[in-house]
């Protein structure tokens, strides 16, 4: 501004000087006019411009000012007319006609200072009209249309006349001679640029005839390649043009020697396949089009295969109509595929993979073209390491084809697997199934590698990154190409033998993706699924128990390659109808490893299905969906090796949670993979044969024999100790047997109550489980004790000396053992003793030695006043004691050893059977018998011991000090009452034990008391008892009765039994006291 009002008293001069040092300090940068740069040379001269069209100054001052700093420099002069130009615009579009006519009376003398040209370039036509640059815009324009066209548009012209046919003969006989590989491509070069000379040659159609000799003669590929990178140079446009032609203009389809012309071009960087990738068909757009309208075509097709059709009409209806197809049909051929495949057979796998990244995913390799070279390119990455790792000592091993693989690294070392293997298979997915050779190569490298990299190491950051690695190729790759093998049992092994490495959590979340993400993702497998199940459907229609063999064949080469869509149907049928259970069971042992693998997480899928009710309807009892799948679940687990740890781990998940409904699981998969059933379904015999040892329980004390259950029950108890699941279960289960009332509180009442049965029931049978198949030895030293159960791990008492029963038992007869051992060793060393112990006194000091910190543990469980009553030791011997250690179940030895006789004779009398089989079921029959009796004797060894132990506590058990009311009231409460209805024989044994009590004459212990008790309070008893606890209380109730009325029916027997007994002492003595005992018991009768 200050140079304006100065302007023609040094202003002017005063520019050009400003102009003159932004031009020096800006060097020979090229200036660009911003809103900050208000010292640059635009800015200047913008702010002098406006200016002057305010009236600042002279116009035509300016103008020479302008024209002076545009002589400084040549890009000076051409920033001012870019100014110009900008002005022009501005003032063109100002309604204010004033600074128009101002400017332009500037640009009427501006040709004399700025350069013309410039100035008829960047002006607009109208402008340089109205200041007489131009005569005309309407001649100017068309001059300038015309010569934009000759210079962009207009072909240039040949004569074709000019052109000799010899010179493209000769051209021809000159590139198709036999030249030696060290020939001179220079040399080659000149004498085709002669010939262009002198016969007049179209520079571009002889690119053209080198490419057509090129495409005939593809064993001189070196030669052509070298000639055409010789003779175009650096300007490759030609080049590409000629191929996008040759492309674009081909009627029919494009010869293959085409397609392998330019993958060699590209591989050797010659064309770039970004310049010929426009020329191809076809378009993205339509290629992802195609892609979509295939998917849905393919999932029309495969619920249309899946939908059950009902009647005629529709059969009818459905034959006639056709599946829509997509109104937009893919170009043939497809040029980028083809060129893809040509690239692959070069091994030029950098290319070919930027080919395949612009495809839609997978439509690539669904030519076999593709996938047989890109199985080619994978053959050569593995060689190294699978010739090293996987090929045995002496055996054959045939080297892949060779394969050019120089942009593809092979695998040498384990950790190659991850960043060289893998990315290619993850292109080529379920389509390496072209190649079912190679694809056992893949998985036993992958054995290999995980078998050597110790894959269990967590710490290890390279075994992990090849644990992912190959998670993902089974994902992607392995498990989508198997589904596309029909009936390949050999590769499904090979699966297995790799999956199984892994922990259950991996495989069933692969076998998860497999079955609800896989088989929608891919076109070829949409259509797979929908085959498989509807030929699941036609198998399943016909299975019976007549044709389990043939119908299971079928089942099971339909399920090497696809299980979870065949067990999918399946399950779905037995949950519908539980009268399939037998003969599917049957029918699957014809399955492969991996298909019973995946066969347990569509059970485990099923169970945690939310959308599924647990209840019926009325939520009065368990679904029969959970029904059948829970008797076919046990079924198929004692029937066939699966591992069990998914589903333990579900169902201790499940309990957690509360939820009580899955327990029918526990007690399905222990009652038949163990044989021991639930003690309410047993009989009276087979309750007096659980009272009895180990080998009468296995013959006598169950409907099923346990030495038939062998193998299951084995494997049941290493599944639950390889999870760490055989006391945590067992735990929770005790606790959920308190819990459920609560928990489930929102439920009837009658449910809560069969819930509450099902988790006592479940507790006791798998207690039991455990006790026989972990050993005792094993059971007791995992299992926590008895503080721990009721104080840490808030247990009830009940249900933690039931769990701590057979380890109390186990370490008294240890400790007795040891102090008969002790005995023997002190009478050796001392000839003469005064006194020797019996084995009653040295069984006595071994309990009490065990028992006696069990007695003060007991003290915390109730409150103290509680032990004024009874005392610990009574409870603690109360609760620690069995069946087996009160009574000799004899009748049930005679029975059991009476039909052991009975089958050797009917051994004997067989006729069909061999006399090796005779002799061998004689010798087992033989050897049970021995047992028995011996078990018997030891029993009845073991009871004497046990009634001289409770002799000789029975002075303490009750106080002195109390009232036989409290104390009978306690004992009630405390002892008789949570134990007789815990199970069927712990209802017998407490009946046992009260007469016990009575028959050692026991102070302090009115057995009138306790009978008026039991009788007289029934109905309360019976009215807070579940339907379970009411059959174990009744039969607790029948066993008193059957006491009472055995005293009742013979005076005798109740002279001997009862009379002068302390329990039937009553308060008062009258002068016939026997009279007086008499009335006193038929009142209570």
């Amino acid at each position: 501004m200050d140079i304006v009002k100065v302007w023609e008293r040094g202003g002017r001069a005063d520019f050009v000087r400003l102009c003159r040092r932004l031009e020096v300090e800006a060097g020979d940068n090229d200036l660009v006019l911003t809103a900050a740069g208000k010292k640059s040379i635009k800015r200047a001269v913008y702010e002098l411009i406006s200016l002057t069209l305010d009236g600042g100054t002279n116009p035509e001052s300016v103008v020479r000012a302008l024209g002076e700093v545009g002589q400084l420099k040549a890009e000076i002069a051409s920033l001012v007319v870019d100014v110009l130009a900008i002005v022009d615009g501005e003032t063109l579009a100002l309604s204010e006609k004033s600074r128009r006519e101002i400017f332009l009376s500037m640009l009427r003398v501006s040709h004399e200072f700025l350069p013309e040209a410039l100035l008829k370039e960047r002006l607009d036509m109208e402008t340089l009209e109205v200041v007489t640059l131009i005569k005309s815009q309407q001649v100017y324009s068309q001059k300038y249309v015309k010569l934009k066209t000759k210079l962009f548009y207009r072909q240039q012209k040949f004569n074709l006349l000019r052109e000799e046919n010899e010179g493209y003969g000769k051209l021809i006989v000159e590139l198709s001679q036999e030249r030696q590989q060290n020939a001179n491509i220079k040399n080659m070069v000149s004498h085709i640029q002669a010939l262009i000379g002198r016969f007049c040659l179209d520079p571009n159609r002889v690119i053209d005839i080198i490419l057509s000799v090129f495409e005939t003669n593809m064993d001189r590929s070196e030669f052509y390649t070298a000639v055409l990178e010789v003779y175009i140079g650096s300007n490759t446009d030609t080049l590409h043009q000629m191929l996008g032609f040759k492309f674009q203009s081909e009627t029919q389809e494009v010869g293959d020697r085409l397609y392998e012309v330019t993958a060699l071009l590209i591989h050797r960087g010659i064309v770039s396949l970004d310049a010929i990738y426009n020329h191809l068909k076809p378009s993205d757009d339509e290629a992802k089009e195609a892609h979509r309208q295939a998917m849905i075509t393919a999932r029309q097709t495969a619920r249309k295969a899946t939908t059950a059709t009902l009647t005629e009409k529709e059969k009818e209806s459905e034959n006639n109509s056709e599946i829509p197809t997509s109104s937009y049909q893919l170009e043939t051929p497809h040029h980028k595929v083809e060129l893809c495949s040509a690239l692959l057979n070069l091994g030029d796998w950098k290319h070919a993979q930027i080919l395949m990244d612009r495809m839609p995913p997978y439509s690539a390799t669904e030519i076999p073209s593709v996938q047989t070279g890109v199985c080619d390119i994978v053959n050569r990455i593995i060689e190294p390491i699978y010739s090293e790792y996987c090929v045995p000592r002496g055996g054959k091993h045939t080297p892949p084809r060779t394969v050019s693989t120089e942009t593809v690294p092979v695998c040498a070392v384990w950790s190659d697997i991850p960043s060289r293997l893998v990315p290619i298979l993850i292109y080529l997915g379920p389509h390496l199934s072209s190649d079912p050779v190679l694809t056992m190569k893949v998985i036993r490298v992958c054995q290999v590698a995980v078998k050597a990299m110790h894959l269990h190491a967590p710490a290890d950051e390279q075994a992990n990154d090849i644990f992912r690695a190959i998670m993902v190729l089974l994902d992607e790759v392995l498990l989508p190409s198997l589904s596309l093998l029909d009936g390949n049992a050999f590769l499904s092994e090979e699966i297995w033998q790799l999956v199984r490495h892994f922990p259950y959590v991996c495989r069933y979340r692969i076998y998860g993706l497999w079955k609800n993400q896989t088989y929608s993702t891919h076109v070829s497998l949409v259509k797979k699924r929908a085959d498989v199940t509807q030929r699941s459907k036609y198998i399943m229609k016909r299975i019976t128990k007549d044709n389990v063999k043939p119908s299971g064949r079928l089942l099971g080469k339909l399920s090497h390659s696809n299980p979870s869509v065949v067990f999918d149907y399946v399950l779905s049928q037995v949950q519908k109808f539980d009268n399939f259970i037998v003969p599917v069971v049957d029918s699957l042992k014809f399955l492969t490893s991996l298909s019973y693998d995946v066969l347990s997480f569509c059970i485990l899928e099923n169970l945690a299905n939310p959308a599924k009710e647990r209840t019926k309807y009325g939520q009065m009892s368990l679904s029969e969906w959970l029904q059948s799948l829970s008797g076919f679940c046990a079924a198929v687990f004692r029937k066939y090796n699966i591992d069990l740890g998914g589903l333990l781990q579900y169902v201790a998940n499940q309990i957690k949670t509360g939820k009580s409904s899955d327990l029918i699981i526990v007690r399905d998969v222990v009652c038949k993979m163990s044989g021991i059933e639930i003690s309410e379904e047993m009989t009276t015999d087979q309750l007096a044969a659980l009272g009895g040892g180990e080998c009468l329980r296995g013959e006598g004390g169950y409907f099923g024999q346990i030495r038939n259950t062998k193998k299951s029950s084995t494997r049941l108890k290493d599944s639950l100790v390889d999870n760490n699941l055989a006391v945590p279960l067992m735990l929770l289960l005790a606790q959920q047997r308190d819990h459920v009332i609560y928990k489930e509180s929102d439920k009837p009442l009658k449910l809560v109550g069969r819930l509450y049965d099902m988790c006592q029931d479940t507790l006791v049978q798998f207690g039991d489980f455990l006790a026989i198949q972990l050993g005792i030895d094993d059971y007791t030293q995992r299992l926590p004790p008895l503080d721990q159960l009721c104080l840490h791990c808030y247990i009830s008492p009940d249900a933690a000396f039931h769990l701590c029963r057979p380890m109390y038992s186990h370490l008294v007869y240890q400790q007795f053992q040891l102090l008969c051992k002790e005995e023997k060793l002190r009478q050796a060393q001392i000839e003469s003793l005064s006194q020797i112990p019996t084995t009653q006194q040295l069984y006595i000091r071994a309990y009490d030695s065990v028992m006696v910190p069990v007695v003060d543990v007991a003290r915390n469980l109730h409150q103290t006043r509680i032990w004024d009553d009874i005392s610990p030791l009574f409870y603690v011997t109360f609760w620690s004691l069995s069946m087996y250690d009160l009574q000799v179940p004899v009748e049930a030895y005679a029975k059991e050893v009476l039909k052991l006789e009975t089958a050797m004779k009917e051994a004997d009398n067989a006729v069909d059977v061999s006399s090796s089989k005779k002799k061998k079921e004689k010798e087992r029959c033989s050897a049970l018998i021995d047992k028995l009796k011996a078990e018997e004797k030891k029993q009845q060894d073991h009871r004497c011991m046990v009634m001289a132990c409770l002799k000789h506590q029975r002075d303490s058990w009750f106080q002195s000090k109390s009232t036989k009311n409290e104390a009978i009231t306690q004992f009630i409460q405390l002892c008789l009452f949570p134990r007789c209805t815990f199970t069927g024989l712990d209802a017998l044994y407490c009946a046992e034990f009260i007469d016990i009590i009575h028959s050692l004459k026991t102070p302090n212990f009115s057995t009138l008391l306790c009978f008026d008790r039991i009788f007289s309070e029934v109905t309360f008893a019976v009215a807070s008892c579940t339907e379970n606890e009411a059959s174990r209380y009744g039969r607790f109730l029948w066993a008193m009765l059957e006491k009472v009325m055995r005293w009742h029916s013979d005076k005798a027997i109740y002279d001997k039994e009862c009379h002068n007994y302390p329990g039937f002492v009553p308060f008062y003595v009258h002068q016939h006291p026997t009279d007086s005992l008499q009335q006193t018991l038929k009142q209570i009768i």
